[in-house]
């Protein structure tokens, strides 16, 4: 899985791996290989349709991205509750062990409008992992939110520097630090 995994830029490797999922969907490996691969909204649907367990780990994180996706598109409240119903239900049988996920949990939060809980998550990930990107979105929702404090927008300001050192060149972070510079009235 990590071998094929890390040579996703071989063209054709995922086109191989949905061929081989759609003649025989039994190997829940494929199944993830292809999902790493090709995570487009076309392998989602046909990995949500065709995985023979859908009690696996595997199939209930991917029925979370499907709903948060939707909820992208739709704006719709039940399908980030969906989401964030099942990250969470994933995250309790391994509590700490998946950041990407707690991550995932974190984002879905703070795009369904629950910016408390947001921040919360994102500050317990980010004292956890020290992840630049989880100091970004930190950075993005301390300075956005609403009522912003003096102490929020220093810790925005580490936390943007912080995540610009790690990648430079990122749109995200260069606008984060963006914002976080207005926020401070250097215009």
């Amino acid at each position: 899985l990590a071998i094929l995994t890390s040579r996703a830029k071989l063209p054709g490797v995922a086109a191989l791996l949905r061929t081989r999922w759609e003649a025989s969907s039994v190997s829940l490996e494929i199944a993830e290989m292809l999902w790493r691969l090709s995570p487009t909204e076309v392998t989602l649907d046909l990995l949500l349709k065709t995985i023979p367990d859908q009690k696996s780990r595997f199939y209930r994180r991917l029925a979370g991205d499907f709903h948060l996706r939707r909820a992208h598109i739709t704006g719709s409240a039940a399908d980030y509750t969906k989401a964030i119903s099942l990250y969470e239900a994933l995250t309790k049988e391994a509590p700490g062990t998946d950041p990407h996920l707690d991550l995932l949990t974190a984002r879905a939060f703070e795009q369904a409008g629950h910016i408390a809980e947001a921040e919360r998550r994102y500050r317990v990930i980010f004292a956890r992992t020290k992840s630049s990107a989880v100091a970004n979105n930190l950075a993005f929702l301390l300075t956005n939110k609403p009522n912003t404090s003096a102490a929020d927008l220093q810790l925005a300001e580490t936390l943007s520097k912080l995540s610009q050192n790690a990648a430079p060149s990122d749109p995200a972070v260069l606008d984060t630090r963006g914002w976080v510079l207005l926020k401070q009235g250097h215009a």
